[in-house]
């Protein structure tokens, strides 16, 4: 049996996005010789880090996704076919962070010492409870609402350069929660 080659790539490559994309979701410009809109699939993608945690995570325990439901309804008025996928940063609201100073990423200084940064610690299980009780809620939101149906998956990221990565020499983490 032949087999045909429909996408090349997973998804289209940023350089296409941001020729394609002003600000985040309209299309302008041609298309990329290989991607999901030459194929008949116009999947658009969340500008940078789309919804942030710090941003829709309120400090009574709710979530604000009136963000996402902006994305939702200008893809419909875009493009009756579109879907999207949206990137979601797991980053910690700042009343979360003043009060769990000890699990965010502490970066060793030059004089031995340790400085916090805004990075939350890969160990804090408080925060990544929340982060997956988010990650959930915002799943919810999307299969209920009416433009719900363009939602077709989600990118989650976090850390120093959003792509959970090693910290690397100089960036490795020394907050409390990190070494015990």
């Amino acid at each position: 049996a032949a087999w045909k080659v429909v996408l090349r790539e997973t998804f289209d490559d940023a350089t296409a996005a941001m020729t394609r994309c002003s600000g985040d979701l309209p299309r302008v410009g041609p298309l990329p010789k290989s991607s999901f809109f030459q194929s008949g699939c116009p999947v658009y993608t969340t500008w940078e880090h789309g919804p942030q945690l710090s941003l829709v995570w309120k400090e009574d325990g709710s979530y604000d996704w009136s963000e996402v439901d902006g994305y939702l309804r200008k893809l419909a008025a875009l493009d009756p076919d579109a879907r999207i996928q949206c990137k979601f940063f797991f980053d910690a609201p700042g009343w979360w962070a003043k009060k769990h100073p000890s699990h965010m990423v502490h970066v060793r200084q030059a004089d031995g010492t340790t400085k916090p940064t805004r990075q939350v610690s890969f160990a804090s299980k408080p925060f990544w409870a929340e982060a997956e009780k988010a990650a959930r809620d915002l799943v919810r939101y999307c299969s209920r609402h009416p433009e719900g149906w363009r939602f077709v998956g989600v990118l989650y990221s976090s850390g120093f350069c959003e792509w959970f990565p090693h910290w690397g020499a100089g960036y490795s983490d020394y907050s409390p929660v990190f070494r015990a």
